[in-house]
């Protein structure tokens, strides 16, 4: 009887810290996306500036 017991609460054990897992992937990769989107916009950013200089400069 323990050993259904003990089993069972290691597979919600096993459930839950996947679950865990899973959320911080997720979690990550929103982040990743996050900082992705930035780098860009600031690349565009960088880009404009350079070309209104270059306009100022001719």
């Amino acid at each position: 009887m323990r050993e259904i017991q003990s089993k069972k609460e290691d597979q919600k054990k096993i459930k839950r810290k996947s679950k865990e897992d899973q959320k911080k992937i997720k979690r990550k990769s929103k982040e990743n996306q996050r900082k992705k989107i930035k780098r860009k916009s600031k690349k565009e950013d960088q880009k404009k500036i350079k070309e209104r200089r270059s306009k100022e400069n001719q």
